[in-house]
């Protein structure tokens, strides 16, 4: 599930910023109890020039990682699969993609059309993966089938809700935020092998200023296999800003 979750998770909800606590160009904490979701998207993320730098720290099953180090970065805007004004945005470090995002400020919501890793090209079918983030607390939405296509040929489907859970203060590295606790829920089955994963992500994100300050993601698959993996946020910056 490489492309869901670092084409969709990493990108799109560690993006998911902001409304309370300023503008979130300054990677403000915020404060307060949040409505719905939408004190979790940031505009500012999705401007052209916008640059991200990541340090998180990650363990799986168990087992301590190396951190991972990321920097992301809007390029410019373009057409892509016939779409105009979809954002490029590229992230280098251990997981380096150009991903094609179109966001919409005024929803808010955010739609990942696709995904180039420089080996192969991933689309998303019929219209990309759409998250949105007018979510009441305790609201689910439930979107249609996605197909994802491979190198031009169909490699898998996926089926996902997305949850706003609860506005939650946690911490993390010794720092206290106020958070969005969203969940995505996801059924991918590959095309083939048939071999059908479900996967749940829990993400808390920063308010102001919508990086993603926790991660866990449980994944089980048909054919046995499972990982339960957490990262947590070391440190990130902001066009040079730190989010504190």
């Amino acid at each position: 599930m490489k492309n869901i979750a670092f084409g969709v998770t990493l990108l799109v909800l560690s993006g998911c910023g902001g409304g309370s606590g300023g503008d979130g160009t300054d990677g403000g904490s915020g404060s307060g109890r949040n409505n719905t979701a939408s004190a979790c998207y940031n505009a500012s993320l999705y401007l052209v020039g916008t640059r991200v730098q990541e340090i998180r720290s990650v363990t799986s099953n168990g087992v301590t990682q190396p951190n991972n180090v990321t920097t992301t970065e809007v390029i410019k805007k373009l057409t892509y699969q016939g779409v105009s004004d979809v954002l490029e945005i590229t992230s280098t470090g251990s997981d380096a993609t150009t991903t094609y995002v179109v966001a919409n400020d005024g929803k808010p919501s955010i739609t990942t059309l696709g995904s180039n890793d420089g080996t192969e090209e991933v689309v998303y079918q019929p219209s990309g993966i759409a998250l949105d983030f007018d979510l009441a607390a305790g609201q689910t939405r439930s979107y249609p089938t996605v197909t994802e296509i491979t190198g031009g040929a169909e490699s898998a489907t996926y089926d996902y809700s997305m949850t706003y859970v609860k506005n939650e203060t946690i911490t993390v590295q010794s720092k206290t935020f106020d958070t969005c606790q969203m969940v995505l829920k996801i059924k991918y089955v590959e095309t083939a092998t048939g071999v059908v994963s479900n996967a749940v992500f829990t993400q808390n994100i920063g308010v102001g200023n919508g990086i993603t300050i926790r991660e866990k993601v449980e994944s089980s698959s048909s054919n046995g296999s499972s990982f339960i993996s957490i990262d947590e946020l070391v440190v990130a910056n902001i066009n040079g800003k730190r989010v504190e």
